[in-house]
């Protein structure tokens, strides 16, 4: 009940986007180690994505990467590298999207925030990974940094 109230209030946002078309902002964080890659589930989009959202105002884009992998995924990351930007206007809105990766030595266990995502997968870096447009892209940009 409570994954379709949230899939809900995402449709009416993605609505209200379409009309009002704002500008927002987002960071997203590829997760690397013993050559696999972290992705999540979300509540509203169904989908494999890399942890990510909003930057809150004042906030610097590299302080929403971090501060959302924790949230997202209880992972405390240091130093995450910028990768690049781009915009993305598939929601309807003008989200400018930074994207960046972190490489661990080990990996690390993941405490999940059941609020927004339903599951979690660490996948093997060669295997084909089911990735909407937008993440599939930023799978590319980081995959091109890091030469995988």
């Amino acid at each position: 009940m409570k994954n379709l109230f949230y899939r809900f209030v995402y449709n009416l946002a993605k609505l209200y986007w379409c009309i009002f078309k704002p500008k927002t902002q987002g960071a997203r964080t590829v997760i690397l180690a013993e050559n696999k890659v972290l992705l999540i589930k979300h509540i509203y989009y169904g989908s494999w994505v890399f942890p990510g959202g909003g930057i809150k105002g004042g906030e610097e884009p590299i302080e929403a990467g971090i501060r959302e992998v924790k949230e997202e995924v209880g992972i405390v990351l240091e130093k995450p590298i910028l990768v690049g930007s781009f915009v993305n206007n598939n929601e309807g809105k003008i989200d400018t999207v930074f994207v960046f990766y972190k490489i661990l030595d080990k990996i690390p266990v993941v405490v999940l925030d059941k609020k927004e995502s339903t599951e979690y997968k660490w996948f093997d870096i060669g295997e084909e990974i089911p990735l909407g447009s937008v993440n599939t892209k930023i799978w590319e940009m980081v995959k091109e940094k890091v030469k995988i």
